[in-house]
């Protein structure tokens, strides 16, 4: 009875592990059709845009070649990094792109969308150790995050602002000029951050007292 159970759970095993490698097998027969479309060959199958701009999402836009799948990663990674230096931001997904450029940062942005789901584990589409460092090298290690790493670092600067205290200047004295003309004659300026008498306020003041016995004349 133990022997048969064996036997039946692996014959089912078999079973579907066959199936699954039915399915990696069309699978492999649909792409290989799909890149001779591409390159022009006669092919039963027919490739449509629709299906054309996933597999250049998923692989970039030389999917139909026969080049290692990594180094068309990397040759995308090191685009995106190229418009983040140069702009100082990361690509937008444009609606209608008119432009070349727009249609490049469009597609950038919806690249770097699908290695962030990646990453998250949210989608299947292959991120390389090698593209993970240049992105975390470029953004810092949390560049899958939803928020973006430029924002929070200008929240953390309007927060240090407002938790550090406010700086103001101190008032100066009171003036204390001694007019020598005008309705205050001899009397002090008496005014606050004055202007005119500046420098003369901020000098030590010194009176000269008269002399209560003067030389008598002759």
């Amino acid at each position: 009875m133990c022997l048969r159970k064996m036997t039946l759970t692996s014959t089912k095993k078999k079973k579907n592990k066959t199936k699954e490698n039915e399915i990696e097998y069309s699978l492999s027969l649909w792409f290989g059709a799909m890149k001779s479309y591409k390159k022009g060959n006669k092919v039963t199958g027919k490739l449509y845009p629709s299906v054309e701009k996933i597999l250049v999402d998923l692989l970039g836009e030389h999917w139909y070649e026969n080049k290692d799948l990594e180094q068309n990663a990397l040759l995308k990674a090191n685009e995106f990094k190229a418009f983040y230096t140069e702009h100082n931001s990361k690509p937008s997904r444009i609606s209608t792109p008119k432009t070349e450029e727009e249609k490049l940062e469009s597609h950038l942005a919806q690249w770097f969308c699908d290695m962030k789901k990646t990453k998250k584990g949210k989608r299947g589409s292959k991120l390389f150790p090698s593209v993970d460092k240049i992105l975390a090298d470029l953004l810092g290690k949390n560049w899958y995050e939803s928020r973006s790493i430029k924002s929070k670092s200008k929240e953390t600067k309007q927060s240090q602002q407002l938790q550090s205290p406010i700086q103001v200047q101190p008032q100066e004295d009171l003036c204390t000029y001694i007019l020598k003309s005008g309705s205050n004659k001899d009397k002090p300026c008496g005014k606050k951050n004055c202007k005119t008498h500046k420098k003369e306020a901020q000098k030590p003041m010194t009176y000269t007292l008269p002399n209560p016995h003067p030389p008598a004349n002759g």
